[in-house]
């Protein structure tokens, strides 16, 4: 399974409302796609700058495989 967005809004981030929201959709997913005999589920696009997330994903076992970059540059 491929979980490819999850976010919350920065206003939320401040308060026990965040990741309370984020770690109870996390939980679930991880619950579900175990009933469903899944044995990998994939939690990308997380930003290298989103602390939270990234110890959040730790947390839940996960390891760090892979980084995406964009790089802007101009043509003119």
């Amino acid at each position: 399974a491929r979980v490819p967005l999850t976010g919350v809004r920065r206003k939320y981030l401040k308060n026990m409302l965040g990741p309370m929201l984020v770690g109870t959709l996390m939980h679930h997913l991880f619950r579900e796609a175990t009933a469903r005999g899944m044995e990998r589920v994939v939690v990308s696009w997380i930003l290298e700058e989103n602390t939270p997330m990234r110890r959040l994903a730790k947390k839940m076992g996960t390891r760090h495989y892979k980084t995406y970059r964009m790089f802007q540059k101009s043509l003119a």
